[in-house]
């Protein structure tokens, strides 16, 4: 009686945590799909402890109640618990970008796991394939009920697959890092549920849920420390620090080539189109600085406003350095014309060669947007 007492304060100590994680998560925390989704995988969880604090009230004979009762709560934990592993796929496939709402047939096929869970455990109610209720009120697993292992299992599966594929893809090792936790999370996942159909009794599926939410939470919060909320770059913070610690090594032989960027005229596009379509106007651009920028593993960020940082580390003398802003430009051109936009985006920039470890970083961001108003004075001219 003491361990269950035990285990209904860790639940109820679970429950209260996971309220205050759902109050604490903001829409500056992550993207506005991921902070819908994280919040509904907290409701679920919250959701989960409900029906499995009663189930668990029931099995040990803390509380009496009618079958027919007993029976929609053991139908919602087992629902809830597969509900718990598609907000988890959902999440990582929305923040690997692998999900659109506008995709309608992608969506559907996300569901296809959980649906298939529902259907057959609405039906074990009354065939009891999946699960029935014993003669002395327990929950039996039917023979049918590794359906329900086998849909959570393709969820993991594919989680698992996407992160190694994205670890390889990525050349920043702060997002590597965070693809790897999601990778650990997952292992993590599998190897409780082994032990918890390995135990009797009392089920420790609730903790391991928790640690995928509080994991998720707190890799979602150090991100955002050094993320821009909108472009999903690095922010001025991190830009600072890679700054400090690059130019501090530079040199004749070693140099640095450091661009300040910005939309020419981007005021018109805000007010001739609105703040949203200036919004999406930044992701176009930081969307092109990183693709061309993450193909010669160079450094971007958003400086603030429509100014972006690059930083390229070069000491090739063939290296031409108005070249990568061609290249974003054009980019950034295809996007806006695959996009279907009302106007294009021309892109103005100042580049100026770090050699001197003993020069400030703001003494050469300075000459560079010095550089860079040159450069928008002389298109002007033009």
């Amino acid at each position: 009686m003491e361990v269950l007492t035990v285990y209904f304060i860790f639940n109820f100590f679970l429950f209260v945590m996971s309220g205050y994680l759902f109050f604490r998560t903001t829409p500056d925390l992550m993207k506005k799909r991921e902070y819908l989704i994280f919040r509904i995988f907290i409701l679920a969880f919250l959701f989960y402890t409900i029906m499995n604090t009663l189930w668990t009230m029931q099995e040990f004979d803390v509380i009496s109640l009618p079958e027919w009762l007993f029976t929609i709560i053991c139908f919602l934990s087992l629902s809830s618990v597969l509900f718990n592993c598609f907000c988890f796929y959902k999440l990582v496939m929305v923040y690997f970008g692998y999900s659109n709402s506008r995709n309608t047939l992608y969506e559907l096929y996300g569901f296809l796991p959980f649906i298939i869970t529902e259907i057959f455990l609405f039906i074990s109610i009354f065939n009891g394939r999946v699960f029935y209720i014993s003669e002395e009120g327990n929950l039996v697993h039917g023979d049918i009920y590794f359906i329900l292992v086998v849909c959570a299992f393709i969820y993991f599966a594919i989680i698992l697959v996407s992160s190694l594929v994205e670890m390889l893809r990525s050349n920043s090792p702060q997002t590597r890092k965070n693809y790897l936790i999601i990778l650990l999370l997952v292992i993590f996942l599998v190897s409780w549920i082994i032990v918890d159909d390995m135990l009797e009794g009392l089920t420790i599926i609730p903790i391991a849920i928790f640690s995928v939410i509080l994991t998720l939470f707190t890799t979602f919060q150090q991100s955002s420390i050094n993320t821009d909320a909108l472009t999903q770059m690095n922010n001025r913070r991190k830009a600072m620090e890679y700054l400090v610690s690059q130019i501090s090594n530079v040199s004749l032989e070693n140099p640095l080539y450091l661009y300040l960027c910005d939309i020419n005229s981007f005021k018109a596009i805000n007010d001739n189109y609105g703040h949203l379509e200036g919004d999406s106007a930044l992701v176009i651009l930081g969307d092109s600085i990183k693709e061309v920028v993450g193909e010669i593993q160079g450094f971007a960020a958003r400086y603030g406003g429509d100014e972006f940082i690059i930083a390229i580390k070069s000491n090739d003398p063939s290296y031409e350095k108005d070249e990568i802003i061609k290249r974003i430009a054009n980019l950034t051109k295809e996007k806006c014309k695959q996009q279907e936009k009302p106007y294009d985006i021309s892109v103005a920039a100042g580049c100026v060669i770090c050699i001197d470890p003993k020069v400030t970083v703001e003494a050469y961001l300075d000459k560079a947007d010095e550089l860079l108003y040159e450069q928008k004075d002389y298109n002007k001219k033009d």
